[in-house]
């Protein structure tokens, strides 16, 4: 990963990914979630899914439990190359 971290930003621009900053709102939003996942870094993923009504990208089926908020895409996942929203 360390020949990369440097262009990281671009490598994710030029993948059709973008970076979203952490603001004081994400991070309120993470730690106020009704979630019993107590992972940090989780619970930060989830926050900034649900403040930009975003999908997350993850095989970690503890993000469904999310999945009944209003307005919040849920989590997606890859299965045998076919897009599997969930």
């Amino acid at each position: 990963m360390e020949p990369f971290t440097d262009r990281l930003p671009e490598l994710a621009v030029n993948q059709g990914g973008r970076i979203i900053d952490l603001n004081p709102s994400i991070a309120r939003s993470a730690g106020l979630l009704d979630w019993d996942h107590r992972d940090p870094f989780d619970r930060m993923l989830a926050g900034t899914a649900l403040e930009m009504g975003l999908p997350i990208l993850s095989a970690d089926s503890a993000f469904d439990e999310l999945s009944a908020r209003p307005s919040w895409p849920g989590r997606a996942w890859v299965t045998h190359h076919q897009p599997c929203w969930t």
